[in-house]
């Protein structure tokens, strides 16, 4: 082990014998690599003092099962755990604030992260492929989750969104297990029908979401910031809102390529009845995309809209159900 004038740990050589490691006192960190596929390693144990883990500091250490943090731990670097596949448990520190890119990507056996408050942010892909994580607990004082984070979390069923997230990535749970959220006083299901897409695999639907807009409990437009689809579709379409068809107008294309492909007709309906939307210029290809999904009413009414717009020939192809 090495470590310098600084008390940096520069590196470790790996020792057949030595099974559980407990970082000496003096350590303030350690170095990126430093730890780099050490195949004997299985409990860690990182000591007062040690303020940051460098990136890729434990990176494919296959064997190690165990790793305890002690609370002056501030930063985890990016793939610092990464594809350490044996790791079962981990005792974040305390003193965390983010924990970076792909820090625990790859950690197939691990079971559960409790995600100490203070931690603002969950950086892309930190808990990717976690295929045994069942257990998530995250702060409040968390403010924001990276694109894929949670993704092929194939054992987490539920998780509570704290309020402080404004928005998710359209990849964070992309083929994880997840089938209930707790967000912003919402509980959403994951729906995910054959041809309905969005989060790359389904969407988050709530039951009370119509119930919320009707009372005027729930301020869609702070997701519609970020244009989170079926909700900005589901706003729009009961309230007809002009700052709202304003937000969604930027990103029409992809919002009405959404309500063709989860068949939704009542939203078809009002965007093709709404002026300046849906124009002889982009009508053929939402045409082509209900006949290639199949979406039989929406194609009609794509038609007959068309026909309202000026001279229309028909396709040659048929439609086929």
């Amino acid at each position: 082990m090495r470590i310098n004038e600084k008390g940096v740990l520069i590196n470790y050589h790996d020792d057949p014998n030595v099974k559980r490691l407990v970082i000496p006192e003096g350590v303030t960190a350690i170095a990126p690599h430093a730890m780099y596929s050490a195949e004997y390693l299985e409990e860690v144990v990182i000591p007062g003092g040690v303020t940051k883990i460098g990136p890729s500091a434990f990176d494919n250490c296959r064997e190690l099962r165990q790793v305890i943090m002690a609370d002056t731990v501030t930063s985890i670097g990016a793939g610092a755990f990464c594809n350490c596949q044996k790791l079962e448990q981990v005792r974040l520190s305390k003193g965390l604030t983010e924990i970076s890119a792909r820090a625990f990507n790859n950690c197939r056996a691990l079971r559960s992260a409790e995600i100490p408050e203070g931690v603002r942010r969950l950086s892309v892909l930190a808990f990717n492929s976690c295929m045994a994580l069942s257990s998530v607990q995250l702060p409040e004082t968390l403010t924001e989750i990276g694109d894929g984070a949670f993704m092929q979390t194939l054992s987490l069923k539920s998780i509570n969104i704290p309020d402080g997230v404004s928005a998710l990535e359209e990849d964070t749970f992309y083929s994880s297990g997840v089938e209930v959220m707790k967000w912003r006083g919402m509980e959403l299901y994951f729906f995910d029908g054959k041809d309905n897409i969005s989060y790359s695999s389904g969407i988050f639907w709530s039951s009370e979401f119509t119930e919320k807009l009707e009372r005027g409990e729930f301020d869609a437009s702070l997701l519609v910031k970020e244009l989170e689809i079926p909700f900005a579709v589901a706003y729009y379409v009961k309230t007809r809102s002009a700052e709202v068809k304003a937000k969604i107008k930027r990103r029409f294309p992809e919002t009405f390529r959404w309500v063709i492909r989860t068949n939704d007709i009542k939203a078809a309906g009002a965007f093709i009845e709404e002026g300046g939307l849906i124009s002889a210029h982009n009508i053929d290809r939402y045409i082509d995309l209900a006949l290639e999904c199949k979406r039989h009413e929406i194609y009609l009414m794509l038609v007959q809209h068309k026909e309202s717009l000026g001279s229309y020939q028909k396709k040659s192809a048929r439609f086929k159900l």
